[in-house]
């Protein structure tokens, strides 16, 4: 019995936080398409594009008319454990909207999508190999994404306010492979992977962007817990289950224009983490069989964002994003696979009229390197961010 709960207990942690390996605040991107990553994330009180309605769907209000983005990040993550870095080089997480405004202009309406989390980390056996027993034994693999779709309407009462509503519908898909201690002596004899597993949600998305005057406008979201169904897999041991709701969130943002090219934007948001990721709860065969400390905190996340358009065809933007780690060095052990806790970023990027209705976002970001290491085994994790955004946009 002490060796199934072992090993049941270490494969729902690894499914259950094998969060990101991208610009994130945690386990969620610092920011969503090319204009918003340029920013730092701080989109709250702004309406500059389509998918800044996954940050505030509000955002829709503030369009001066129908329009639609694509944009398309490619992302090059630095990650190690134990020195050995991941063999995963790049990635390209996609988001992209759409937006149609009725004749009268008090409602907009349409749809914004994106991936929100996404990870994929590969280190062969060399990072565990001082804890391995068995050859071959101690691949460290896991590959999991987020998307998360919101239709969204907004409703402009006046020109100073807008209001909107979106679900959040949002898709999961997680597989995962690692070794395990199935003897019980603390090294590693048996690699286990798992197929790959898809489950659903639903939450609410809710915004606000007031309008003070031509130099101020006040933002808030509101973002619901994410309900997911329970990721399953078909084992030896029976049918586990692991449930990994997305996490409740709350952002305000101001927005400063102390000239008429030149924006300010602060934002401040919250990530309830210890709701989703402090505890685990393990099913097998439909019935709760453990209860697992994973130890995530909460998060407080900053994000600035400076936006100058020197000229009608041309935006210059830069940004700074910082976020606490919702883990500390006595959470590693459990956590080898998240590695979510780059702290600071800093972006840039530009924007540039190629036709009458046609823009061209392009954007550029880093990750300081972060680490962390367990006062109990001397395990380290370390992580650094670099990513390219490119972003198209029409304007009908």
């Amino acid at each position: 019995m002490n060796k199934f709960k072992i090993t049941l207990s270490v494969f729902v942690l690894t499914a259950f936080v094998s969060s990101v390996a991208h610009a994130t605040n945690g386990a969620q991107y610092t920011g969503f398409g090319a204009i918003s990553q340029s920013l730092g994330g701080a989109t709250v009180a702004s309406g500059w594009d389509t998918i800044s309605a996954i940050a505030n769907p509000a955002s829709f209000g503030l369009l001066e008319g129908d329009r639609t983005d694509m944009s398309f990040e490619y992302y090059m993550p630095t990650r190690s454990l134990n020195g050995v870095k991941s063999d995963i080089k790049g990635l390209l997480p996609l988001s992209g909207g759409m937006a149609i405004k009725t004749p009268s202009g008090k409602f907009t309406y349409g749809l914004a999508w994106g991936s929100t989390f996404g990870l994929a980390t590969d280190f062969n056996n060399s990072a565990l190999t001082s804890q391995s027993e068995t050859p071959g034994v101690g691949r460290a693999y896991a590959q999991y994404w987020v998307y998360k779709f919101i239709p969204v309407i907004a409703y402009t009462p006046s020109k100073n306010l807008s209001l909107a509503v979106g679900p959040g519908i949002t898709w999961q898909s997680l597989e995962i492979s690692r070794p395990f201690d199935m003897n019980g002596n603390g090294l590693y004899d048996t690699q286990i992977t798992t197929n790959n597993s898809y489950c659903y949600g639903l939450g609410i998305n809710l915004g606000v962007i007031y309008t003070m005057s031509d130099m101020l406008r006040l933002g808030a979201s509101y973002t619901s817990k994410q309900r997911m169904t329970d990721h399953k897999w078909n084992t030896e041991y029976g049918d586990v289950h692991n449930e990994k709701n997305s996490v409740e969130q709350a952002a305000a943002g101001i927005a400063f224009t102390p000239v008429k090219n030149l924006t300010i934007e602060l934002n401040e948001r919250w990530l309830k983490w210890s709701d989703v990721l402090r505890k685990a709860v393990l099913k097998v065969n439909g019935s709760e069989f453990e209860r697992l400390d994973l130890g995530w905190d909460d998060q407080w996340v900053t994000a600035l964002g400076i936006t100058y358009m020197p000229t009608d065809g041309l935006t210059l933007r830069v940004g700074f994003n910082y976020g606490k780690s919702p883990i500390k060095d006595e959470d590693v052990d459990w956590n080898l696979f998240s590695q979510a806790y780059v702290e600071r970023h800093v972006m840039a990027g530009l924007g540039y009229a190629i036709a009458k209705n046609v823009e061209l976002n392009i954007g550029y970001g880093h990750g300081f390197e972060n680490k962390l290491t367990s006062p109990k085994t001397g395990t380290q994790i370390k992580a650094t961010d670099d990513w390219v955004d490119f972003m198209m946009s029409h304007k009908f």
